[in-house]
């Protein structure tokens, strides 16, 4: 598929700038972890088990090993994840609401 669209592999992909699936990152970047089983995984969908907030930071969570994946997978399925925020300011809020 890579080199339908013009690229050798994925680091070229990746240097491209051009924006394809997340998945590509997750490999270039930790294929090479021998403590991260799942970057190649297709059946662990390559670790990426939520994303939390897309409308804001859209931060991961990434699960490590298919058990990892499977556990943080299934604790958003079910609900049973409890989020906490904390937000950091630098400077000072000048006001109390808006």
């Amino acid at each position: 598929i890579l080199r339908t669209r013009g690229f050798e592999d994925v680091k070229s992909l990746v240097q491209s700038g051009k924006c394809e699936h997340l998945c590509h990152f997750v490999i270039l970047k930790f294929k090479d972890n021998k403590g991260f089983h799942t970057a190649e995984d297709t059946n662990c969908e390559f670790g990426i088990a939520h994303r939390l907030d897309v409308d804001t930071s859209g931060a991961l969570m990434l699960g490590k090993t298919e058990a990892g994946f499977v556990h943080l997978r299934n604790a958003f399925t079910t609900h049973t994840v409890m989020k906490e925020y904390l937000c950091l300011v630098h400077g000072t809020v000048k006001q109390r609401k808006g």
